[in-house]
C-alpha cells in the first residue's frame, strides 16, 4: 500500500482528490490544509510521496519542497497545482520536484494521470533504495575481505576496499598517493616493465597470469612484497583490471632469513603457528617444528627413526608427492599443492602445502615445506558450492518476469471492481486477489531463499541462538525447558532462522502446545539437537512431506527453508515425534561441525 501525504489550503479538492486516489488503487491519502501541517504529520510518520499546491498561505509549495528536501531528501514530491507557467515549472523542476502536474479538465482523467505518476515514482524510489542495500551488502562484503582488492583503469586505481588501504599503510606507502598517481610510480624498478607489460597484455589481449610476487617501494626507499592475481573487467563502461593483493614480505624476509641463519631459523619455525618440515633427499624427515609436532604428533625422537615424508599422508596421495618434488623451481613463490594428510595416530585433515628445495653448499640437500591445515577452508569452499548450486537454481525462476504479471494482475482486478457493483461478482475479485497475493509471497519467497549461503559459514553457539530466537516468538503461556551446553555448531549465518522456523510451526499448528523442549547430546555418530513440543503431532505418512517446498497449510516454506539452511554445511533435520504427542525435529551434526564452547 502506498502512503501519500497531499497538501492543499482547499479543505473540499483535499477530499475529493483523497477520495479519487484511495479508489483508483493502492493508495492510502492523508491530507494536510498547509506546507506547515504537513512538515508536522512527517515528523510522526514517513510517507511513500508528497503531493502539494503551489499558491498556498505563509508556506507556498515551492518552500514545502525545499524543507522537505533538507530534512527528508529522497521523498518524491509532485507539484499539483493550478498555475501552469514555465517559469513555476522550472523553478520546482530545480529545487528537486520529481514531476509537475497542471490542475483542470477532466476530473477522473486527471487524478488516473496523478494516481499512475505517484506509483511510477514510488516505484522508481523502492528500486533506489533496493539498489542502495545491494551496494551496501556488496560493499560490506568486499572491505572485510582477507584480501587488498582494487579496480586498476590507466594505471590509476579508480576503485579499492578498506584491506587495500590497510596493505599500504602497513608498508609504509602513503594511501593519498596511491590513489592519485599511477601505481606504478611506487613499483619496484626492476619490476616495473614486466608488471606494465602484463597490465596492458590483460587489458588489450586479455591474457591471464598465475598470481605473482612484486616489490613496491615505500617513502623511504624500502621495499615490500605483494603477491597480486588480476583479471580483466569493465568500469563505467571501459577495460580495468579487478586485482587481489596481499602483502607477502613476511614469507619473502622469512626466507632471507632462513638462508642466513639456521639457528635463528629453528627459534623462528618453531614460533610460527604453522607446520614447518624438512626432509632429506630420500624425503625422510630430517626437522618438525613445534606447530608440526602438535599437529602431526612426530617429534625429534621419532626423527631419529628415519621418519618418510609419506607417511604423513594417506597412502593414495603418495604418488602426487613424489611427482610433486620433481617440479623444478625459479625462484618465485612457491606454487601450493593439497594432500590429505594424516598424523601419527591415524587421523585424517586436509592441507595446503608450500614446497621448495634446500641448497647446501651449493648442492641439493633435500626440501623444505610450510604445511597449512585447512580444514575450515574446505568446509566453507564446500559449502559456498552448495550455495551456488541452489543460486543458479533460484535464479533461473524469472521472478521479476512474474511480479510484472502479478502487479498487472492487480491492475486488471481494480479496474474490474470499478465496472461492477454485484456483490457476489466482488466478493470473487476479492477471493482473486487473496490468490494473486499468496502468489506474489511465493515469489517473494525466491528472493528470501538467495540469502541461504550467501554468508561464510562460521562457529555458534547454538544454546545462545536458541534462547534468541524464543525471544523472537510471541510464545505465550507456553513453558521452555533448555537442556545443554554451550555446543559450537559450523553452520550458515541463517542458522537461528532454523530454530525461530521451528517454534513458530510450534505456535502456529501444534493447536494445544503448552511446552516446548530443547536439549543436545553428543553420541558416537556426532551431535544430535533435538527440538520437541506436546502439540498434535505430525501424522506417520506426512513425516517425510513436510521439508517439501510448497507444503503445509500456509506457505509450505518454513521447513524446507530450514533443511536447506542446514544442508548448506552437511547438517540433516529429521521428524521423529508420535501423532497427537507431538513433533521432535531431530538435527543430526556430523563430526567436525561441532565442538565444545570457551
Amino acid at each position: 500500500m502506498i502512503t501519500a501525504l497531499y497538501v492543499d489550503d482547499d479543505a473540499q479538492l483535499l477530499e475529493i482528490g483523497k477520495l479519487f486516489l484511495e479508489r483508483l488503487g493502492n493508495i492510502s491519502v492523508d491530507i494536510a490544509l498547509s506546507g506547515h501541517q504537513a512538515i508536522a504529520m512527517l515528523e510522526h510518520r514517513p510517507y511513500d510521496v508528497i503531493i502539494s499546491d503551489y499558491e498556498m498561505p505563509r508556506m507556498d509549495g515551492i518552500e514545502l519542497l525545499k524543507t522537505i528536501r533538507e530534512r527528508y531528501e529522497a521523498i518524491p514530491f509532485i507539484l499539483f497545482t493550478g498555475r501552469g507557467r514555465e517559469e513555476l515549472v522550472i523553478k520546482a523542476l530545480n529545487n528537486g520536484a520529481d514531476s509537475y502536474l497542471q490542475k483542470g479538465g477532466d476530473v477522473h482523467a486527471q487524478f488516473v494521470e496523478l494516481k499512475n505518476m505517484i506509483q511510477k515514482h514510488v516505484e522508481r524510489r523502492e528500486a533506489e533504495i533496493a539498489l542502495e542495500i545491494s551496494e551496501k551488502k556488496y560493499r560490506l562484503l568486499v572491505d572485510n575481505a582477507l584480501e587488498g582488492i582494487c579496480v586498476l583503469q590507466q594505471e590509476m586505481v579508480v576503485f579499492h576496499n578498506l584491506k587495500f588501504i590497510d596493505l599500504f599503510q602497513n608498508a609504509g606507502l602513503l594511501p593519498y598517493e596511491i590513489l592519485t598517481r599511477s601505481v606504478f610510480d611506487f613499483t619496484h624498478p626492476e619490476d616495473q616493465e614486466f608488471m606494465r607489460e602484463r597490465f596492458y597484455h590483460r587489458i588489450t589481449n586479455g591474457e591471464k597470469f598465475d598470481r605473482y610476487p612484486f616489490r613496491m617501494i615505500d617513502t623511504q626507499g624500502s621495499a615490500h612484497w605483494f603477491e597480486v592475481d588480476a583479471v580483466i573487467t569493465e568500469w563505467n563502461g571501459s577495460p580495468a583490471t579487478l586485482n587481489f593483493l596481499r602483502d607477502i614480505t613476511e614469507q619473502q624476509n622469512l626466507k632471507l632469513i632462513l638462508d642466513q641463519s639456521k639457528n635463528r631459523y629453528r627459534e623462528l619455525v618453531d614460533s610460527l603457528p604453522k607446520t614447518i618440515l624438512e626432509m632429506d633427499e630420500n624425503l625422510n624427515l630430517t626437522f618438525i617444528n613445534k606447530a608440526g609436532t602438535e599437529k602431526f604428533g612426530y617429534d625429534a625422537e621419532d626423527l631419529k627413526n628415519s621418519v618418510s615424508v609419506l607417511n604423513l599422508v594417506i597412502f593414495s596421495d603418495r604418488e602426487k608427492i613424489l611427482l610433486h618434488n620433481k617440479v623444478e623451481f625459479n625462484g618465485e613463490s612457491p606454487h601450493p599443492h593439497e594432500y590429505t594428510a594424516q598424523n601419527k595416530d591415524g587421523h585424517t585433515f586436509p592441507i595446503k602445502t608450500y614446497l621448495s628445495p634446500i641448497f647446501r653448499d651449493y648442492k641439493f640437500a633435500g626440501f623444505r615445506a610450510v604445511c597449512i591445515d585447512i580444514t575450515e577452508e574446505k568446509m566453507a569452499k564446500s559449502a559456498l558450492e552448495q550455495s551456488n548450486k541452489k543460486l543458479n537454481l533460484m535464479t533461473n525462476i524469472t521472478r521479476h518476469d512474474i511480479l510484472n504479471k502479478v502487479t498487472a494482475l492487480y491492475a486488471l482486478q481494480d479496474l474490474s471492481r470499478e465496472l461492477t457493483n454485484d456483490p457476489n461478482l466482488l466478493k470473487y475479485l476479492e477471493k482473486q486477489q487473496q490468490v494473486t497475493k499468496i502468489i506474489e509471497g511465493h515469489i517473494e519467497f525466491t528472493r528470501y531463499y538467495q540469502e541461504i549461503g550467501k554468508g561464510t559459514p562460521h562457529w555458534q553457539n547454538i544454546k545462545e541462538l536458541f534462547v534468541s530466537a524464543i525471544s523472537e516468538n510471541n510464545i505465550g503461556i507456553i513453558s521452555i525447558e533448555v537442556n545443554s551446553n554451550d555446543w559450537l555448531i559450523y553452520a550458515d549465518p541463517l542458522l537461528k532462522k532454523v530454530f525461530t522456523n521451528i517454534i513458530e510451526n510450534s505456535i502456529r499448528h501444534g493447536v494445544h502446545v503448552t511446552k516446548i523442549c530443547f536439549s543436545v547430546e553428543e553420541t558416537g555418530e556426532g551431535l544430535t539437537v533435538r527440538y520437541c513440543d506436546d502439540g498434535i503431532g505430525i501424522p506417520t505418512e506426512m513425516k517425510d512431506r513436510v521439508f517439501e517446498d510448497g507444503y503445509g497449510n500456509h506457505t509450505g516454506f518454513g521447513l524446507f527453508f530450514i533443511r536447506e539452511i542446514l544442508s548448506i554445511t552437511g547438517l540433516f533435520i529429521q521428524e521423529c515425534g508420535v501423532e497427537r504427542k507431538g513433533v521432535r525435529f531431530e538435527i543430526m551434526v556430523p563430526a567436525g561441525k561441532f565442538r565444545k564452547g570457551r
